[in-house]
């Protein structure tokens, strides 16, 4: 019988907290090679904290004709007022990101801002409303591929929304903004509130068995050996690939390596807000 995410988090739960340098990700166990662990998360606590990750905009995040965001998110509230980005490369009419709605009982929403060289058209998925609750992890991903002009929205696997764009060949607008994780630009706002996990951007449009491979029948896998890999750009373990400035020091700022390609788009914490963003076990704070 598969282990799910859920029972993962119960399993997990009496694991005592690292601190320092988190583990990295990869490795497939065996001889001379790390075993697969996915024990920690971000918590992230929402609206006026300041809790967020970012990198810089560079080319490989310009993603225009293919593309696919991946998510494992834990919310914490609903009806609550702001949306929370999870996350966002979005500025004016440009980019992509998706993130929680608190309104209508709550639902994910995905964004592509297109452009066909005539007509600017916002592509805007939104899944089932009303019928997620707090502190359940699901699994989110959103896919846009400029040449068909499909954008699909899938939760826990399934597909939940789609949008054809009529007009072929309209690719994403670059964004002159960074990329966050955890809030919206401009940095910060609408900052999420809850837990995300194993954040991942694609530069290919999965179809469903690749998304199947993402969510992996609720038990997040090491991505590494995904069929997808080559087109990889980045990979964001949110706790096992996450460095802290001053371990065992309230007030400092986390960094993230991107697991895909650790010499390239780092991800930094630039305000450690009232209390400071924090590691999270499955089920409780890591300090």
């Amino acid at each position: 019988m598969c282990e799910t995410y859920q029972d993962r988090q119960r399993r997990k739960e009496q694991r005592a907290p690292h601190s320092g340098v988190a583990q990295s990700g990869g490795g497939t166990g065996g001889s001379g090679t790390q075993e697969w662990t996915d024990e920690y998360s971000f918590r992230f606590r929402g609206p006026s904290q300041d809790d967020f990750f970012e990198t810089p905009r560079v080319a490989a995040i310009d993603i225009n004709d293919a593309v696919t965001l991946s998510a494992w998110v834990r919310i914490s509230t609903i009806n609550t007022g702001e949306p929370g980005y999870i996350i966002d490369k979005v500025t004016a009419s440009n980019g992509y990101g998706f993130k929680w709605q608190h309104t209508a009982g709550g639902y994910f929403e995905a964004r592509f801002y297109t452009f066909d060289g005539v007509i600017n058209k916002i592509i805007d998925l939104e899944s089932p409303k009303g019928v997620y609750v707090v502190d359940t992890w699901y699994h989110v991903c959103a896919t846009y591929e400029s040449v068909s002009g499909i954008a699909k929205l899938y939760i826990d696997g399934t597909e939940v929304a789609a949008e054809l764009f009529p007009l072929p060949n309209a690719p994403i607008k670059d964004a002159n903004v960074p990329l966050l994780l955890g809030a919206g630009v401009p940095t910060p706002n609408n900052e999420f509130d809850g837990y995300i996990d194993e954040v991942s951007i694609w530069n290919v449009a999965f179809d469903q068995d690749e998304v199947n491979e993402l969510y992996n029948a609720g038990a997040p896998s090491d991505l590494v050996t995904h069929s997808q890999v080559a087109n990889g750009v980045a990979w964001y373990r949110m706790g096992e690939n996450a460095t802290y400035s001053t371990p065992g020091v309230p007030g400092g700022l986390w960094t993230m390596e991107n697991a895909f390609n650790p010499a390239t788009l780092l991800m930094s914490q630039t305000d450690p807000g009232p209390a400071g963003l924090t590691e999270a076990s499955r089920t409780s704070i890591v300090p």
